[in-house]
Formats: structure tokens, sequence, C-alpha cells
């Protein structure tokens, strides 16, 4: 696989069959599509979270699945989505375990993103880069299954949020002010918003900002 060097389209959405990547691929620099980078612990000869490093040209969407096999920080810090400027969408399957912000935070997108989807979050605390203006040109948020997570980001301080999906989370029994952020408006471009399976929420006390 690694000697396609000039490869640009690698479409493999829908292969759920697959449990892993050939290795070669982290060596496929003119790669502009890949639709699911999938990490896999069946051995050496399988991409690992380090073998994104290279792949700066992907643009779209690109989905990382099985993240709960990178065991830590200093190994996702090797993917370098920062780089990653080309990439609209981008979905990320963190993994439920518990201890895996290191991990989250490590995989910090660039600042022009325009769509976001977290799935099966295992930690309590979201990391950094969700809770601050790092994501400044989000216009679509999906949070599902982030069981743990006793609360919710500041998302109403995203400038230009269009579209924002909340699902079972079932950590969350409280929203607050802090859902709002620290901004002087709050969701000033929201058009859609879907909130459902918060089973265990018993307060929602928001108070709109003067």
């Amino acid at each position: 696989m690694g000697k396609l060097i000039n490869l640009r389209h690698l479409e493999n959405y829908g292969a759920d069959s697959l449990k892993g990547l050939p290795k070669g691929i982290g060596r496929l620099s003119s790669l502009q599509t890949l639709d699911v980078f999938m990490l896999s612990s069946h051995g050496h000869d399988e991409c690992q979270i380090g073998d994104l490093r290279n792949l700066n040209n992907l643009r779209g969407h690109l989905f990382i699945q099985g993240l709960d096999e990178v065991k830590d920080a200093g190994e996702a810090e090797k993917a370098e989505l920062k780089n990653k400027v080309h990439l609209q969408y981008l979905t990320l399957e963190v993994g439920e375990k518990e201890g895996t912000k290191g991990v989250a935070e490590a995989l910090q997108p660039h600042p022009n993103l325009k769509s976001l989807c977290i799935f099966h979050y295992g930690d309590r605390e979201w990391p950094n880069w969700m809770m601050g203006s790092s994501l400044a040109q989000l216009k679509t948020l999906y949070l599902a299954f982030c069981d743990r997570c006793p609360c919710l980001p500041p998302l109403g301080q995203l400038p230009v949020l269009e579209k924002l999906d909340i699902w079972h989370m079932r950590g969350v029994k409280y929203i607050g002010s802090e859902f709002l952020g620290s901004s002087s408006t709050v969701f000033p471009k929201l058009k859609e918003l879907s909130i459902s399976g918060l089973d265990e929420l018993k307060q929602w006390e928001i108070k709109g900002k003067e």
C-alpha cells in the first residue's frame, strides 16, 4: 500500500468488517480523501495514530475510529491534527474508558474546522480546546454517548454555531450558565438545537445574559 505514493482518494466508508488499515497508508502524503481511519491493536502491520502525521493533504471529512487503542497523549500528539488544515468535518470516536481527556486534548483540530462529532467520550472533563475559543469557525456540533461528563461545555460562546445535537449524555444532571460561556452574546447564529437522552437531567436553569 505504501508504494501508491500518488494515490489521492481512498474511499472506505461502510467497510464495517475492517478492523484496521495497512501500515503503508501513513506514507501516502498525497492522499486527499480517507473516509475512516481505523485504529487497531492487532499488530504492528496495521496503522497506529501516528501514521496520520504526514497526511496533511486530507480534506473534506475524516472519521477516526477506535481511539481507545491509543495509550496516552504523547502517542496521540503524533497525529498532528492541527496541521490538517484542509479538513472541514471531523468525527472522533474517543473511547468509553476513563482517563481519555489527555488523548482528546492532544487531538485538537485546526481552528477553522466547520463540523465536529464526538462519540463515546469516556472522561468526566472536556478537553480544554472545547472550553474556549479554539473552535471559532464551527458551524455544526454533535455530542453523543459521553455518559461520564457531568456538565456540558460552554457552547453558547461559539460565534457561528448553527446546529447543535446532544444525545445520550446520561451523566448530565444539571444545565446552568456554564452552558452559555463567558461571551456577551450567546448562540448568536444557532438555528437548530436537538437534545435527547439526558435521562438523569434534574434541573435546567439558564438565565439570559443582559
